[in-house]
């Protein structure tokens, strides 16, 4: 099927930008051809999970969002290319992709357990920040700042509705069947914290002089970015069709008794 061939050719992509890199090019005498691979390959495996995203799911405003946030990611992966470098622009488009994702993932019901993990979040975020706020230059310093808050925002998001579903639809709205599939919770839980994960690697080998950005720390960048973008893509795939108004907090009786 075609989703299989994205997924393969996403995986293929995937392991030729990681192996040009860090095998083809990290010998004393590297191959000619494997900078040109490595800058090729990066976002590939993204426009793969942007192809899946845009095969699932339903009109609604999600799967828009979902296809968004992978192109405005493949945009920032361009941007971060040595060639390119400009850390700036990748950062901006990282952070309207995420903008994108939280909106498409729909909101967290609010709970304790919601409340509890945005607190977790913002912790991290935070205590990210001044970590590295120390090694930033003054220009960086307001957008790395927005940064880590919306990408704690996004993981805040994504676990909560994992952990306590989507709130009640409003009054208003009950008339009105939802048309949107929204992203599977768990997966994209796991695709956040993921993103959070290879984020944080970039940040600290970057900032961080204690955290030497030697070849492993990258492989760990590259693989848990592209585990993170291709969770979130398969989020999609297996998007829930929208259930009737009313539905979830029937459920959440059910559970409850």
């Amino acid at each position: 099927s075609m989703g299989l061939q994205a997924c393969v050719f996403g995986l293929a992509a995937a392991a030729a930008h990681v192996g040009s890199k860090f095998f083809l090019g990290g010998g004393a005498a590297p191959a000619p051809y494997a900078p040109y691979v490595h800058a090729a390959s990066k976002p590939l495996p993204i426009f793969a999970c942007a192809w899946l995203a845009s095969q699932s799911g339903g009109p609604g405003w999600a799967k828009k969002g979902m296809v968004l946030g992978f192109l405005f990611s493949a945009q920032g992966d361009v941007l971060l290319l040595p060639e390119i470098d400009s850390f700036i622009g990748g950062l901006a488009s990282f952070l309207v992709a995420h903008v994108l994702y939280i909106v498409a993932l729909g909101r967290p019901r609010m709970s304790v357990g919601s409340v509890g993990v945005f607190a977790v979040a913002a912790l991290y975020a935070a205590g990210m920040f001044l970590r590295l706020e120390k090694n930033l230059e003054p220009d960086l310093k307001l957008p790395v700042a927005v940064y880590a808050a919306i990408i704690g925002t996004m993981g805040w998001s994504a676990v909560a509705r994992a952990l306590t579903g989507a709130p009640p639809p409003s009054s208003s709205a009950a008339a009105t069947p939802p048309t949107d599939y929204y992203p599977k919770p768990s997966l994209a839980a796991l695709g956040a914290l993921s993103f959070i994960a290879s984020d944080t690697l970039l940040a600290l080998g970057k900032f961080d002089a204690a955290v030497t950005n030697g070849t492993w720390v990258q492989v760990g960048i590259m693989v848990t970015y592209y585990a993170a973008q291709g969770l979130l893509a398969a989020a999609c795939v297996m998007a829930s069709p929208p259930s009737a108004p009313g539905s979830e907090v029937a459920s959440s009786h059910e559970k409850s008794e």
